[in-house]
């Protein structure tokens, strides 16, 4: 059981910047790096991308090569999972109730209110899963989430809100990082994240 490899090792794979701590952006760059499959069950990437794939198309004609690049969503063992992606006709009545202003782009501080209101059943206040999101739905690069990055913004907030509470289960003192002690200690864990998502 535990990681495939090392747990020391892989604390030093995770830890790109060599501080002794990993930082929640630094296990989500790790994730993305090696393309990991926690959690992953193919019928729950199908449903959920169909939910998603259908809020909007964009008109841009390279909009199809950014979608076939981007990686598929993981979607976290029931352990983890505490929030859903809503339907088409919801996201974007969300869409819209979160744009204030009526411009069709979302800044963070609108994207953290919405989160916040849509999601206050679960106590959530996941900033780092938030900011992750906004930053990885972004993908024209001005700052804000448009309405028809939304969907990527709500997919993303599924997979980093869960990957945010793995984090925090490792994260034994509370401090927003994980130290190799906590990491090594927590190992089991984080089996799942070379793709054992029974035992997360």
């Amino acid at each position: 059981d535990g990681l495939n490899g090392d747990a020391e090792t892989v604390f030093s794979e995770i830890d790109a910047n060599g501080g002794g701590i990993i930082l929640f952006d630094e296990l989500c760059h790790w994730m993305a790096v090696n393309k990991s499959t926690w959690g992953v069950d193919d019928a729950e990437v199908a449903v959920t991308t169909a939910k998603i794939d259908d809020v909007e198309e964009s008109t841009k004609p390279d909009a199809r090569s950014a979608r076939q690049q981007e990686p598929k969503p993981v979607v976290a063992p029931e352990a983890v999972k505490s929030i859903t992606i809503p339907a088409k006709k919801e996201a974007l009545a969300l869409f819209d109730s979160m744009d204030g202003n009526g411009s069709g782009k979302l800044s963070l501080a609108e994207l953290d209110k919405g989160v916040l209101t849509l999601f206050s059943d679960k106590d959530f206040n996941h900033k780092p899963a938030i900011m992750a999101a906004y930053k990885a739905a972004d993908r024209s690069g001005n700052g804000f989430v448009e309405r028809r990055e939304f969907g990527y913004f709500l997919r993303y907030i599924v997979y980093y809100n869960n990957l945010w509470a793995l984090f925090s289960a490792v994260d034994d003192d509370g401090d927003r990082r994980i130290s190799k002690e906590e990491f090594v200690q927590s190992a089991d864990k984080l089996d799942g994240l070379n793709g054992d998502a029974e035992t997360v």
